[in-house]
């Protein structure tokens, strides 16, 4: 039989998520320290970081336009043979 106070307890968590949390914390923080102590050396490196984007976001919308690029001559073909 359960007991009306273990409802709601579930199995104990293995403390993954509260040290993923902290890694993320830490990272921001270090990030935006090294942004505030060295602000001159992001702005030199910004002109290579907008360079860099567009390659990157070509390699990126390739890939996300590469669905079913084929299929789609051959549907419209097949829905105007149904539709004569």
């Amino acid at each position: 039989m359960v007991a009306l106070s273990d409802i709601g307890t579930g199995p104990a968590r293995s403390g993954v998520a509260p040290l993923k949390w902290l890694v993320v914390a830490v990272g921001i923080l270090g990030l935006a320290l090294l942004v505030l102590r060295h602000w001159f050396h992001v702005l030199g490196v910004l002109p290579y970081l907008v360079l860099l984007t567009c390659p990157i976001l070509h390699v990126i919308h390739r890939r996300h336009g590469a669905h079913g690029l084929g299929r789609h001559s051959v549907d419209s073909g097949s829905a105007r043979a149904d539709r004569d």
